[in-house]
């Protein structure tokens, strides 16, 4: 079964409404979806980091190396992820019409 394409206001659980784009989706919860998963990735990548200096510091064995080696790839993934999860938050932003890095009292575009 196909799933129709709206636009339009969105009623919320507490009432309130919000502008619905093309895809069927609250602006906001998007953003906010990216921005959840971009503090998990960075807890991810620090949780690593640590483990790799927590192993290193113990030791410099075989399990270390080869357990430091997968770490440094779980970094390396995490990363594109952020990289990607962010280029969508921008993505996301600009089709809502807000601006992600402007200073505040800068004059503007538009």
């Amino acid at each position: 079964m196909a799933r129709k394409k709206t636009t339009g206001p969105a009623v919320a659980a507490d009432g309130a409404t919000a502008e619905v784009g093309e895809s069927g989706r609250d602006p906001a919860a998007s953003l906010e979806f990216c921005q959840r998963i971009l503090r998990a990735l960075t807890g991810v990548m620090i949780g690593a980091f640590g483990l790799i200096v927590l192993l290193t510091t113990i030791s410099t064995g075989p399990f270390a190396q080869v357990a430091g080696r997968g770490l440094y790839f779980l970094i390396l993934t995490c990363a594109a992820a952020s990289l990607g999860t962010w280029l969508t938050r921008l993505r996301a932003e600009r089709r809502a019409g807000r601006r992600s890095h402007a200073v505040a009292g800068a004059p503007g575009k538009g």
